[in-house]
């Protein structure tokens, strides 16, 4: 929904950049469902760190559209950039565990 949303508004607002953001979407909602697949790791924990990571970059590049197009005050489009680089590292962070998790419980698993 976030993406077709952020489609509608890019396509409203500025359609000549759909070319551009519109192959990344499709990458990035691939992504997100590669991730969000149970059959990467019976581990709960280590699929929601990854879920929740994607869910985290999807809000953050959700705001940086928003921020281009609606937001007009300089104090709230900065307050709408630190919530960007903030939640582009808590993404980073959780995809990296999560992963880092995953490989952990593989490697044991060959050991065994």
């Amino acid at each position: 929904p976030g993406l077709v949303e952020g489609g509608a508004v890019l396509g409203a607002t500025k359609p000549q950049l759909l070319p551009v953001f519109g192959p990344y979407s499709a990458l990035l909602a691939a992504f997100s469902t590669v991730l969000a697949d149970p059959r990467i790791s019976g581990e709960k924990e280590a699929l929601s760190g990854l879920a929740l990571g994607e869910l985290s970059f999807m809000a953050s590049d959700g705001t940086i559209l928003h921020r281009r197009i609606f937001l007009s005050n300089p104090t709230v489009r900065a307050g709408a950039e630190v919530f960007v680089l903030a939640s582009y590292v808590f993404a980073q962070a959780l995809i990296y565990d999560g992963l880092e998790r995953i490989a952990e419980i593989e490697n044991a698993r060959l050991d065994h």
